[in-house]
C-alpha cells in the first residue's frame, strides 16, 4: 500500500522544472520521486511505502527536506515565483488485518482445499500401497508354510516315525558292540537288504518313497527357502536321501569309506521347526503395528541384572561359550526322547540351544536381554524370542525343560509363578533341569542379582507342592575347580 504526496510547483517560466526536480531528489528526500511535465507547472509526486506506524512523520520529514532545499537554492530562482504546495493524498481506507483476511479467504479457500485434498490423497495412496505390499507379504509367507514347510514337516515326520521301528535288533546289536549309532547307508554299502527282515526291507521300502516324496517337495520349492543355511541343510537332506536309495539297490556295494561323510543332518527337524515359527512371527508383526510393539516394549522396565547382560553380551559369550557341559548334557539326556522338543529358558547367548539342535532335538530359545537373543539368532538354524519368565504361556508343548543358570536370578517371592509356568509348558512325564548357585567360594563382581535357593526351599516347591519327582541332584563347581563357584543341579519329572 502506498500514499502519495503530491507537490505542485507553479513556475513562470518551465525551463525551472528540471532545476526543481533536481533540488527535489538531491535534497535526502528516502521518497520516490517522479515528475511530469506540464505548462507552467511541474507536478512532482513521492511515493513512499507505509513499512511502520510512523510513515506520516516519514512524509513530514520528506517535506521538510524539499523545502528547505528550494529555499537554499532560491537565488538561482530568486525571479521567479514558486509556490510549494504539498499535502498527503492518503488511501480511502486502511483495512484491517482481519478485512484482509475475510477478502482475501475466498480467493485462498479454494487453493487450501485443492492442497488438502492432493496431500489426502497422496497419504491414502502411500497406505493403499503400504498395505498392498504388507498384504503380498502376508500371503507369501502363508504359502511358505502352507505350500512348503508344513508339507515338509509332516514328510519327515512320517520318515522319523517308519525309522524309528526299523531294524530295531540290528540298531540295538550294533549300538551294544560299537557304542556308536547305527548308520543305514553304512549297513546297506556293506551287506544290502539280505541281511535284513522282510518286515524290515518293507518298512525301508516305505521310508525311501517317503525320501523320494521329500526330494521331490524340496526341489519344486526350492525358492521358499531364503536361508542360506537351511538351504545347504536340505541339499544334505536330499543327497542323503538319494544315496540310501542307491545303497538299497545295491549300487554303493564297497562304497561305504567313501560315504562316511554323508551323514544325516541331525539338525534338519529342528531347523525345519525354527523357520514355521520363524514365519509366524514375521505374521504377527505384520498385524501388530511395530510403533505399538517397540512403545510397548520401552514401557517395560530393565532390571540392574538384564542391563549388565545387555551391556556385556559379548564378553560373557566369550567366557562361556567353551565350558564343559557334557556331563550335565548326558545326565540329561539320558532321560529324555531323542529328537524331542526342548525349551530352553533364559537360553543366554544360546550355547545349549547350539548343542541341543546339532543332537537332533527342536528347541525353542527365550531370554530377557535384546543383546542374548540378537547373539542366539547369530546361529542359523535358532529361534530366540525375547521374553521373561512371567510371560511363559505354554501348555504341555515341551517334552524338556532346560533352565541353566537362569532361575537362580528369579528372586524368591517370584519363583512358584514361574516353576508354575514352566511346569504347565512340560508334557506330564516330561524332563526338567535347572541349575543354582549357592554362597559357596561366591563373590560378588557385578550389579547383577543372585538369588541362593536353598536345596530345602527347592524340594518344598518343587516336590512338595508342584508334585514334581527329584530324578537327581548334584554339586558341581565352575570350571571343575573346587576353588570357584558352586553350582547345585536338579533334575525333576513331571508326574501329573
Amino acid at each position: 500500500m502506498y500514499y502519495k504526496v503530491i507537490i505542485a510547483q507553479s513556475l513562470k517560466n518551465a525551463v525551472y522544472a528540471d532545476i526543481f526536480h533536481s533540488i527535489v531528489t538531491n535534497s535526502g528526500c528516502s521518497a520516490k520521486v517522479s515528475n511530469t511535465t506540464q505548462i507552467n507547472c511541474i507536478k512532482t509526486q513521492v511515493q513512499v511505502s507505509s513499512m511502520n506506524n510512523t510513515v506520516q512523520n516519514i512524509y513530514e520529514k520528506d517535506l521538510t527536506q524539499i523545502s528547505s532545499a528550494v529555499s537554499t537554492t532560491n537565488s538561482s530562482l530568486d525571479k521567479h515565483s514558486i509556490n510549494i504546495s504539498a499535502y498527503i493524498q492518503q488511501p480511502s481506507k486502511v483495512e484491517s488485518k482481519a478485512e484482509t483476511f475475510t477478502e482475501m479467504l475466498p480467493l485462498y479457500l479454494p487453493i487450501l482445499i485443492s492442497a488438502g485434498t492432493l496431500i489426502f490423497v497422496i497419504y491414502k495412496h502411500g497406505q493403499d500401497l503400504l498395505e498392498n505390499r504388507a498384504r503380498k507379504e502376508q500371503e507369501e509367507l502363508e504359502n511358505r508354510i502352507k505350500k512348503f514347510l508344513a508339507p515338509l514337516k509332516e514328510l519327515r515326520e512320517e520318515s522319523k516315525l517308519l525309522y524309528e521301528i526299523f531294524a530295531v535288533e540290528l540298531k540295538k546289536e550294533y549300538f551294544e558292540e560299537h557304542k556308536e549309532h547305527f548308520r543305514t547307508i553304512r549297513f546297506l554299502c556293506d551287506h544290502g537288504k539280505d541281511k535284513l527282515t522282510p518286515a524290515d526291507s518293507a518298512i525301508l521300502d516305505e521310508i525311501i518313497a517317503v525320501s523320494r516324496a521329500n526330494i521331490t517337495l524340496i526341489e519344486a520349492e526350492v525358492g521358499s527357502v531364503n536361508s542360506p543355511a537351511l538351504s545347504n541343510l536340505l541339499g544334505k537332506l536330499c543327497a542323503h536321501f538319494r544315496a540310501m536309495e542307491l545303497a538299497s539297490k545295491q549300487k554303493l556295494a564297497g562304497c561305504s569309506e567313501k560315504l562316511e561323510a554323508l551323514v544325516f543332518p541331525l539338525e534338519i527337524d529342528g531347523a525345519i521347526e525354527n523357520e514355521i515359527r520363524y514365519v509366524n512371527e514375521c505374521l504377527e508383526e505384520l498385524k501388530e503395528p511395530k510403533k505399538k510393539k517397540k512403545w510397548r516394549n520401552i514401557m517395560k522396565s530393565k532390571s540392574g541384572t538384564i542391563k549388565y547382560y545387555d551391556t556385556h553380551a559379548e564378553s560373557y559369550y566369550l567366557q562361556t561359550n567353551h565350558i564343559d557341559m557334557s556331563s550335565s548334557y548326558d545326565r540329561f539326556r539320558r532321560l529324555i526322547p531323542r529328537h524331542c522338543h526342548i525349551l530352553d529358558a533364559g537360553c543366554g547367548v544360546g550355547r545349549d540351544t547350539r548343542y541341543f539342535m546339532s543332537k537332533g532335538y527342536k528347541v525353542y530359545s527365550f531370554d530377557l536381554s535384546d543383546k542374548m537373543v540378537e547373539i542366539t539368532k547369530k546361529y542359523p538354524f535358532a529361534f530366540c524370542k525375547k521374553m521373561a519368565f512371567s510371560e511363559v504361556d505354554f501348555y504341555e508343548e515341551f517334552d524338556a525343560i532346560w533352565a541353566n543358570a537362569s532361575l537362580l536370578h528369579v528372586p524368591k517371592k517370584e519363583l512358584k509363578d514361574v516353576m508354575t509356568r514352566l511346569l504347565k509348558s512340560l508334557k506330564i512325564n516330561g524332563h526338567m533341569y535347572a541349575s543354582f548357585k549357592t554362597p559357596k567360594n561366591f563373590i560378588p563382581r557385578d550389579n547383577r542379582d543372585f538369588i541362593f535357593h536353598t536345596e530345602a526351599e527347592l524340594h518344598e516347591l518343587m516336590v512338595d507342592t508342584l508334585n514334581m519327582e527329584l530324578i537327581e541332584s548334584w554339586e558341581q563347581h565352575k570350571n571343575n575347580n573346587p576353588a570357584n563357584e558352586s553350582f547345585m543341579n536338579y533334575i525333576w519329572k513331571r508326574c501329573v
